[in-house]
């Protein structure tokens, strides 16, 4: 399994300069709001992806007065010697390293430590637009679909070119059709791809919400991003016309969703904040069974604020789900007490104080 063993960083956010020694199971991190728990989640996000999950660009997580930020961690990826990764971002350039080499793509350090989020605006996964649940189905397809991110980039490509020449088509530019068929092999190779990774998330997600939730009336579908049955550039050439005067492209993956339902009622409307969270840890730790069974790998979780809005009954029963995951967490609570189950393993301590990182023995 992929677990992070040493781990620094210098300059991210209010931290002063950090190296621990993270355990390969349970890592509970404590404190104060604002003491800096959130922003050591953080540093793991940005050395796993090259991403914040708090801003937009890395230039807005380096600490207040320096000129740069770095993060470094010893890796144990899966079925591989261990690695040495650094990630390291100075005036608007970022630098990718393993083992002191270079790396060109944020999707090389994602293979090597999958990461999978659950922060305080996950929530919008169920509340928010399609935007957030296709980009949490995505992550699936990455991690267990070979090439799927090149993929995914080209048809993205040529989404952009084909809507430039929706725009521009009037002014004498390339037709918009000439992209077509790139863009129809495209998608039907993502759909097919979302389509076998949905089919394995499915019984995983039904299995953990009843689990966490206890109901048996929750739906998930997959929503492919145009009419079921239709063949996708018939789909193009039908839609061209109306597509030319709005200047996009409306149908294919990047219209694709999952619909959720409780009792025939879309989840947003009708369950609370506690609820929806709880609905998102199913789906997360849904995503964490499949990666373990479609490639005996277990992902690097982060959890940001576990215990708020859950009682006691429901922070065991995400606790004792994610224990039976296996695999490493990070998991950052106010007071570790909230996070003190019995039957689940030791966990190692880390308490957080005006942005110095502890470990508490």
């Amino acid at each position: 399994m992929a677990y992070l063993q040493r781990l620094s960083g210098v300059n991210v956010r209010n931290l002063s300069p950090f190296a621990i020694d993270l355990g390969p199971e349970q890592n509970i991190i404590y404190g104060h709001n604002a003491s800096g728990k959130t922003s050591l989640l953080e540093a793991v996000h940005i050395l796993g992806v090259a991403k914040s999950f708090r801003a937009r660009q890395l230039k807005h997580v380096i600490q207040h007065g320096q000129e740069a930020l770095s993060v470094h961690a010893r890796i144990h990826p899966h079925l591989r010697p261990p690695v040495t990764l650094a990630v390291e971002h100075k005036k608007s350039n970022t630098s990718l390293q393993a083992n002191g080499v270079a790396l060109t793509r944020a999707s090389e350090l994602a293979q090597l430590a999958p990461v999978l989020l659950v922060n305080t605006d996950s929530h919008h996964i169920i509340v928010g637009g399609p935007a957030q649940r296709r980009r949490m189905l995505d992550w699936g397809v990455f991690h267990v679909e070979h090439g799927y991110g090149s993929l995914l980039s080209r048809y993205q490509n040529t989404l952009k070119q084909r809507n430039f020449c929706l725009q521009n088509s009037l002014h004498g530019q390339v037709p918009p059709h000439i992209w077509n068929d790139e863009l129809a092999n495209a998608a039907v190779a993502i759909h097919e791809g979302r389509g076998r990774y949905f089919t394995q998330w499915s019984p995983w997600i039904t299995r953990y919400l009843e689990r966490l939730l206890g109901r048996r009336d929750i739906a998930v579908t997959y929503d492919r991003g145009w009419a079921a049955g239709a063949d996708y550039l018939d789909v193009l050439q039908t839609a061209a016309k109306e597509d030319r005067q709005l200047g996009y492209t409306r149908y294919g993956p990047h219209r694709a969703t999952l619909h959720i339902m409780v009792d025939g009622v879309p989840a947003e409307q009708c369950i609370s904040r506690g609820q929806q969270k709880l609905m998102v840890f199913a789906l997360a730790f849904a995503q964490a069974a499949v990666l373990n069974a479609a490639r005996g790998d277990r992902c690097i979780v982060l959890i940001d604020d576990l215990a708020a809005e859950l009682d006691t009954e429901h922070r065991r029963l995400a606790l004792h789900t994610l224990a039976e995951l296996g695999g490493q967490s990070l998991l950052t609570v106010t007071e570790p007490e909230l996070l003190k189950t019995p039957g689940t393993p030791p966990a190692r301590m880390f308490h957080v104080e005006h942005g110095n990182i502890i470990e508490v023995l």
